[in-house]
């Protein structure tokens, strides 16, 4: 099972982070039983977070005035989780404001230098609608990205059109306080 859950919080370091604990801490409570997670979780050489013997994976992301936690295992479906019914073993989610600044020729250097041949055709840089596609990959790759376990160094590998990368993708346009955001979940299997 994917657990998921997203909130609003003020738009600084602090507030994101204090925003990003709270609500880990109680997606993996309501999922998990799992009191104060903030005294349990380590994180890997590549960033990634984890709690030692843990029989559940977790990945939390943060951008401007808002914040993403999923968590997936054999836990217990609650209410105020938004809950898919995916069998993985890691986790990785992104979340970006479809309102961020990027101009054309960003967009292109980062797709040209990230981003598949397949991905690029996708994002097409210079195009209506680019900052959008481009932002879709984008979470997209990066929710891979952390799915496996890796630092950003990976993202080129990290081909969001491929069937092998992950067992599970999905990417959604939602609406947190009044703002429109992408996000990106993608699970894999370990072994």
């Amino acid at each position: 099972m994917i657990y998921l859950k997203y909130a609003s919080c003020d738009d600084n370091t602090s507030s994101r982070h204090k925003a990003a604990v709270s609500l880990r801490d109680d997606l993996l409570y309501r999922a998990f039983g799992i009191k104060k997670a903030d005294r349990l979780v380590k994180t890997t050489e590549k960033g990634k977070p984890y709690i030692k013997d843990a029989p559940f994976d977790f990945s939390v992301s943060h951008t401007s005035s808002a914040v993403l936690v999923a968590a997936c295992g054999k836990g217990e479906e609650k209410e105020n989780l938004i809950c898919i019914d995916k069998d993985v073993s890691s986790i990785g989610v992104d979340i970006e404001p479809e309102v961020r600044h990027l101009d054309t020729s960003a967009i292109r250097l980062i797709s040209e230098r990230l981003f598949s041949k397949r991905e690029l055709e996708y994002v097409m840089p210079g195009t209506a609608g680019e900052k959008l596609r481009f932002l879709e990959i984008w979470t997209r790759k990066e929710s891979i990205v952390k799915a496996m376990g890796q630092g950003i160094s990976a993202m080129r590998a990290a081909d969001s059109f491929s069937e092998t990368v992950a067992e599970f993708l999905e990417t959604q346009h939602i609406i947190i306080n009044n703002q429109k955001y992408i996000i990106s979940v993608a699970g894999r299997k370990s072994g």
